[in-house]
């Protein structure tokens, strides 16, 4: 449990030190109450309330920053039972989002078994809405060189868990230097009992930049699952999401990417702890970019969709919730990059 409030810590801080946009409204700004979680030599952990855990979550770490930097006190200690088993849900919508915003209900899935100690829920990937399969025959002609690969991180002992992420293949055919358009970075399989990830989205800074960003929108992963709340349905955790959607790698105490790169970066973290992590699928964060110059030919790949330009994405971190209190890094994590189309 240390290595993830380390994990955490090193996650929070790095979005403080780094400079932030605003999110697209008002009731999107949750960058103010991202969790700050830093470990003393003698394994004190320092905390500040932000949130109460259910009851029968005693006294589990909730930790907030205060605009300086600096953390509050807050108690720690070990749950004291665990949350009551609840009937499984059948026929949930997996729902997902298209390149103007809009949600679109896919096929329904059935959840498995919740996890246990020794093993974890399976999973059935589901396509996010608009991505295009990496195994796609490139059409004649042009740069049709596979874009290198990110390495995942994996546990210290194999596990079931699975984790399966996307970026958002967008149509950008038909905009020009000014215009603007979404992408979305998503967590595409249900029962990943995700516990907490960090992602780098490698944005292409020479032609695109980023405008705001928003993690509860209508139709987001954050949304999705407090509406079963509202319905009082719920089979899920809640996550937070913060985003900085404009940093430079390697800058900041806790450098990462590539040095003089820019990438947009994302963090989720768990707000509560009933259902063994995010269960449920979706997109986990939208960028707003503007498009600064439409890119030439030369400077795109081919395959037997059209040109684009490769959107990869990084996964630094991925970890699943391992009861009673635990996290693991996941044992199977499966990436798509996304993509973006300017001609066909």
């Amino acid at each position: 449990m240390k290595r993830i409030l380390i994990i955490i810590a090193a996650l929070a801080l790095t979005l403080c030190l780094a400079s932030c946009k605003r999110p697209d409204s008002g009731k999107d700004a949750i960058g103010t109450f991202v969790p700050v979680i830093t470990e003393s030599p003698d394994g004190a952990v320092t905390a500040g309330p932000t949130a109460t855990p259910e009851p029968d979550y005693t006294d589990v770490p909730v930790i907030t920053r205060s605009p300086d930097g600096g953390v509050t006190e807050g108690p720690t200690a070990t749950p004291t039972a665990l949350p009551a088993e609840t009937a499984a849900h059948t026929d949930v919508p997996v729902i997902t989002q298209s390149p103007d915003g809009g949600v679109t209900d896919g096929p329904t899935a059935t959840p498995t078994a919740r996890p246990t100690d020794t093993a974890a829920p399976a999973a059935t990937a589901t396509p996010a809405a608009g991505t295009v399969s990496p195994t796609a025959t490139p059409a004649p002609g042009g740069n049709s060189t596979p874009y290198p690969t990110a390495p995942v991180p994996t546990p210290d002992e194999p596990n079931s868990y699975i984790a399966q992420y996307a970026g958002e293949t967008v149509d950008c055919a038909s905009l020009g230097a000014g215009d603007s358009f979404f992408f979305s970075l998503y967590l595409v399989n249900e029962h990943s009992s995700l516990f907490a990830g960090q992602w780098l989205i490698d944005y292409p800074e020479q032609y695109v930049s980023p405008l705001t960003y928003s993690a509860t929108w209508n139709g987001s992963l954050v949304s999705l699952i407090n509406a079963t709340y509202d319905d009082e349905e719920p089979w899920s955790d809640i996550p937070g999401v913060v985003c900085n959607p404009e940093y430079e790698g390697m800058s900041g105490q806790n450098p990462m990417g590539e040095a003089g790169n820019m990438y947009s970066v994302a963090v989720l973290y768990l707000t509560s702890f009933d259902y063994y992590g995010v269960q449920m699928a979706g997109p986990i964060v939208r960028i707003k970019y503007q498009i600064r110059a439409v890119p030439p030919e030369s400077a795109m790949m081919r395959d037997s969709d059209g040109l684009y330009l490769p959107v990869p994405i990084t996964v630094l971190t991925s970890t699943a919730f391992k009861p009673p209190m635990d996290s693991v890094t996941h044992g199977s994590i499966a990436v798509t990059d996304g993509k973006l189309y300017f001609k066909h």
